[in-house]
This record gives C-alpha cells, structure tokens and sequence, in this order.
C-alpha cells in the first residue's frame, strides 16, 4: 500500500454524502452574498484553458466544509466534499468534472481546488511584492536583520 493511500483512506471510511437540499441551502446563501460578482473578474482569463472549478463551486465547497468541521476549512475536506460526496446532478450542476475515486483522482481534484483558491488569493492580495520585503519596508531600516556570510573563512573559525 502506498504512502499516498494511507493518507487517503481515512477520508474515504469517513465520507458521508451531502444531501441535495443542503447543498442547495448554501448555494443561495453564496449567491445571496454578492461574493461571485465581486472575484469573478478579477480571477476572470482570456486565455489559456477553461478553469476546471468554478468560483460558485468553490465558495460552496468551504461553506460545507466549515459547518461540517466546525469552523475549520481544508483543501482536503473542500476536495472531498465537492468531488466525492455530492450526487452526480448536483455536481453537473455545479460544474464539476468527475475524478475517479482513487488516490490519483482525489489529488488531480485536489490541485484543482489548491489552483483556484490560489488564483483568488493571489488576485485579492493587496501587496504584489513578497511578503518578506513588505515586512522589511515596514521595519525601520537600522532594525533590518544583519545578513550573515555563512561560507567566509572567519565564520568558520568563530
């Protein structure tokens, strides 16, 4: 058994479905919120392929995943919940492309979901600069951490 699904199986014991009218709840509650009109340009591409998960899809994803873990929202749990424990409708109606259910098909879902929110986070990111130089630019400069030479002769000797 592989590495890959020893850490899996857990999920797949655990799994319970979610029920169409409970999806549907959090679908008007996303569509109510005006959170979709607001990311959806600025995530939105000219090119390249077509994105794989829709913004709607994701935003229900941790909205499930939140009320079902208590507050706590994982890459893991959203992969899980929106790819494996929907009905087949209710994911076509989402827009979800169907992943087999095995450990290749649960991290080829996965990255999709890592990709999307990551292309919201970074979209939304107000700095566009690394975030250690906004913490240096923040820090008065006689404050800044001294850089070391780890490979001079003197440093080697003290």
């Amino acid at each position: 058994m592989s590495s890959r699904h020893t850490r899996i199986a857990p999920l797949r014991s655990h799994r319970a479905l979610v029920t169409d009218p409970e999806v549907a709840e959090i679908r008007d509650e996303v569509a109510g919120s005006g959170l979709i009109e607001e990311i959806a340009p600025l995530v939105a591409r000219r090119t390249g392929c077509p994105c794989k998960l829709p913004i709607e899809a994701l935003l229900v994803g941790m909205s499930l995943a939140s009320a079902r873990n208590g507050g706590v929202v994982t890459f893991t749990a959203v992969t899980d919940l929106l790819f494996f424990s929907l009905s087949e409708p209710m994911r076509e109606h989402l827009g979800l492309r169907r992943y087999p259910d095995h450990d290749r098909g649960f991290e080829a879902a996965y990255a999709t979901v890592r990709r999307r929110l990551h292309s919201i986070l970074e979209a939304i990111d107000p700095t566009r600069c690394p975030r250690t130089t906004v913490w240096l630019a923040a820090m008065p400069r006689n404050c800044w951490p001294k850089p070391t030479r780890t490979n001079s002769p003197a440093s080697a000797l003290s």
